[in-house]
């Protein structure tokens, strides 16, 4: 797990700087260990706001609030919140033996519209 948290701190470094990162780095990196992240525990290791994330996604701030805290939700609306932050959805079928299989979702050509 140790080699996909340091390309995602790579990917994000490029987007908000190495400065910004460092700063939250070792606390990220034992979450990420430890258990899945939020997408409310993402915004705030970038140092976002909810109200800069709903400038980018187009939205209100209160529209981004009831996103974090949906408990279910379309994987469209999870990929353009990540796609807001500089990022991108992965989804991962993980079978016995620790097989995984890598599924895609919708037409990567186009940007998902959030629900």
């Amino acid at each position: 797990m140790a080699r996909k948290f340091n390309e995602l701190r790579d990917k994000l470094a490029q987007e908000v700087g190495e400065a910004r990162l460092s700063a939250n780095s070792a606390q990220v990196a034992a979450e990420y260990d430890t258990q899945q992240a939020r997408l409310a525990d993402v915004r705030r290791a970038l140092n976002l706001t909810q109200v800069q994330l709903a400038q980018n996604l187009e939205m209100t701030q209160s529209q981004v609030s009831r996103i974090e805290n949906q408990s279910d939700m379309f994987l469209s609306t999870i990929a353009s919140y990540l796609e807001a932050m500089g990022g991108h959805l992965e989804l991962v079928g993980v079978f016995e033996g620790g097989v995984r299989v890598p599924i895609e979702i919708g037409d990567r050509t186009t940007a998902a519209t959030v629900a």
